[in-house]
């Protein structure tokens, strides 16, 4: 079955272009270093040697955190900004890098090394940031227009429930309707970056309507392999939480190891990731 295959394919292509997961993961954990220490040396030189740095040291609990709001509460709009300033250079990094991936992943003759993946991230950047202007435009119609209609129906079996069950029942469907409303978005503008990427195009939009078009005569086979790697996903996830929750965190070394593991799940998203990517590569060149 051509799901499966192009599944299997994506996994031998990800471990193929394992380089690609340790770049990723570098620049992940840089990133997170350069949003966090500044929280930290914060902490540490307001808090570390006070009485509040000595409640920390017996347990987290929500007087602390109190104490630690109203400490710093003309602080919330630099805080606000240090999130959201964050937030938006993220995503920024996250169009950039998806160059790098899927422009390495449609090459099969050239070794992959820091100087290529770079080129292909800058290469592609404005290619993919207007896809990207476009894909929150469809999120917003998509997602807002569809979920509203769904939910409007399944709204009609709450009208008469005698029972609180029927409002619970809907409400997890809605929650599942938007879930698959946003992988069949994010789905779409995946393979719009790999129409754009293998045809070399500066046209973004004659290669989305393109992927449109593409994806219109076999929506349902690729919408299975995306939720395929998917579940494959929420598989990994849980083994990762199951494992994590039954971590003691009671010593320093449990406390690394558990560092550690989380780590290696990080690793495992990054490696799904270009599953993503490289089983889609191979389901689009195989119908085109």
């Amino acid at each position: 079955m051509r799901i499966f295959k192009s599944f299997i394919n994506g996994i031998s292509t990800a471990n193929t272009n394992f380089k690609i997961i340790i770049y990723l993961w570098i620049i992940n954990f840089l990133f997170s270093l350069m949003l966090v220490a500044p929280i930290y040396f914060m902490i540490d030189k307001n808090i570390s040697k006070s009485l509040m740095g000595e409640k920390l040291a017996h347990g987290f609990d929500l007087f602390w955190l109190g104490d630690v709001l109203y400490k710093f509460r003309d602080f919330s709009p630099a805080l606000i900004g240090g999130i959201i300033f964050p937030a938006l250079l993220y995503l920024l990094l996250y169009i950039f890098l998806n160059g790098g991936i899927i422009g390495r992943l449609t090459i099969t003759f050239e070794n992959v090394n820091l100087k290529n993946f770079f080129s292909d991230c800058g290469y592609f950047f404005w290619r993919f940031f207007k896809l990207f202007l476009i894909s929150i435009i469809a999120y917003v119609v998509f997602l807002g227009l569809f979920y509203r209609i769904i939910s409007m129906i399944l709204e009609i079996f709450t009208k008469k429930a005698t029972t609180e069950w029927p409002l619970i029942i809907v409400s997890n469907l809605k929650i599942v309707v938007l879930l698959l409303l946003f992988t069949i978005v994010t789905m779409f503008f995946d393979y719009a970056k790999i129409r754009v990427v293998i045809s070399n195009s500066k046209k973004v939009i004659k290669e989305t309507l393109f992927t449109l078009k593409f994806l219109g005569k076999r929506f349902f086979k690729a919408w299975g392999l995306y939720l395929l790697i998917g579940l494959f996903f929420l598989i990994i996830t849980f083994i990762y939480m199951e494992i994590a929750y039954i971590i003691p965190k009671n010593t320093l070394l449990l406390i690394l190891l558990t560092f550690i593991w989380q780590q290696i799940y990080i690793f495992a998203r990054l490696w799904i990731k270009l599953i993503f990517f490289a089983s889609e590569i191979e389901f689009y060149r195989y119908f085109v």
